[in-house]
Order: C-alpha cells, then sequence, then structure tokens
C-alpha cells in the first residue's frame, strides 16, 4: 500500500480516492519510494511466489492509479535464484530504475528501464551480483553519481561479524576499479560488534556518506578511500 498525505498531515483524498492505494493483489512488501520528475511513483521490494522472494517494482500514476504504460499493468516481478531482498531505489535521470538488496548471499543491484523491462545493457542481464567470497554480502541503499556511475552501500562478512559496505560500479554495471579494493571499500567502527550501513549520500565533491549501526557515519573519499579528516 501507498499512502499520501496533505501538508497538514491529513490523507490527500484525490490520491486513488482515499489516500491510499493498494499496488497489487500479490503478497508484496514495499522497501523504498522515489517520485520521477513526472511525478510518477516508483515503489521497490520484494514479493513473495510461494515458495521465494523476487523483486517487485510498481509505478504509479500521480493521482494513485497504476501506471499501464510500465510492464503492462504497472507491476514488474523479477525472478532471483534462490531469492531477493530489496530494500534501496534510485532513479536515473534518463528515467532508468536502479534497485539494490540481496540475491541469496550476494550483493545484488539491478536496472530497468522505464518500460519495466530488465535493462541488458546493465551486466548483460540487467543484474549484477559481484562475487561475495564465504560470507553474506547485501545492499540497503543507492545512489547515482552525477556522472551516472551507481554507489550501493550496506554490510560484508569480515570472517568474524559484519562491516560497513561501499560497492561502486560503472554505468554498464561492472565494479569501478577506480574505487577501492576492485570497487569494493569495507570498515568498520569496532571489529567487535556487527555493522551494516543502511543509507548512502552523496556530496558535490564526489565524497560519499554512509550511516547505519552504532549510529555511526563513514565518509569516503572517491577513490573509496576513508576520509580522516571526518571527525578528526
Amino acid at each position: 500500500v501507498v499512502v499520501r498525505y496533505l501538508s497538514n498531515g491529513d490523507l490527500d483524498s484525490t490520491f486513488d480516492s482515499d489516500g491510499r492505494a493498494v499496488t497489487s493483489g500479490e503478497i508484496t512488501y514495499g522497501y523504498a519510494l522515489a517520485i520521477q520528475n513526472d511525478s510518477r511513483i516508483v515503489i521497490a521490494g520484494n514479493v513473495w511466489t510461494g515458495s521465494k522472494y523476487d523483486i517487485a517494482i510498481v509505478r504509479l500514476q500521480s493521482n494513485g492509479s497504476m501506471d499501464n504504460s510500465f510492464d503492462g499493468d504497472g507491476k514488474r516481478f523479477v525472478s532471483v535464484s534462490p531469492d531477493a531482498d530489496i530494500r534501496g531505489l534510485a532513479l536515473q535521470p534518463d528515467g532508468r530504475i536502479v534497485v539494490a538488496g540481496r540475491g541469496g548471499n550476494e550483493f545484488l543491484v539491478a536496472r530497468l528501464n522505464a518500460t519495466g523491462s530488465l535493462d541488458t545493457a546493465f551486466d548483460g542481464d540487467g543484474m549484477a551480483r559481484p562475487p561475495t567470497g564465504s560470507g553474506s554480502d547485501r545492499a540497503y541503499d543507492v545512489a547515482i553519481q552525477a556522472d551516472g556511475k551507481i554507489v550501493a552501500v550496506g554490510s560484508a562478512f569480515n570472517g568474524d561479524s559484519n562491516d560497513f559496505l561501499v560497492r561502486r560500479f560503472l554505468t554498464n554495471g561492472e565494479l569501478d576499479p577506480e574505487f577501492g579494493e576492485d570497487g569494493k571499500a569495507q570498515a568498520a567502527f569496532y571489529s567487535y560488534s556487527a555493522e551494516s550501513a543502511y543509507t548512502a549520500a552523496l556530496q558535490t565533491d564526489g565524497k560519499i556518506l554512509a550511516a547505519g549501526d552504532s549510529f555511526g557515519v563513514m565518509r569516503f573519499r572517491s577513490d573509496g578511500t576513508l576520509d580522516t579528516t571526518f571527525d578528526a
């Protein structure tokens, strides 16, 4: 369900007649939302298929009705093996939709065209799932740089617990070799605690902010190294 409120906190009755839009007949969960420049509303999350979770993306008109120009009925479900958990959403200026989360135990970033089809120019099949080693990596948020590169933050297993994780992708879905170690930057506040980055923000100078567990905020330089001038 998507709910819209007026600026005074009342439900907006112009939005699907009662302020509430039920977007799907399936068992779906929306975890991220963004508004396009044309005021259409995009929601990303998961859909239960009866045996596993897949990617779910829904697009609404500004009045709360389903946008049938998006995959024919306003809904796009993408099968991921063994299952998916999508938590992050970002919109590119060209209308393409980027989502981030987990595919099985792997970090997952997927890109769709504005029509709802997978963008096969992105890592060959529309989904980038970089190797995670022996642990379980996942993304919680994603943002688009001004140059089109994609930044996703989440968590990575360090052998004992989880660290903050930042990955940067080129526009074609490949990891950016100029960022961190093969496109990956990983850091922790405390070696003994499990820590994940749940949200990200991009500065105009190219630095990346990641916030999450321990009520902590880290700042990375554009090359993926920790910015030691932050809280020095």
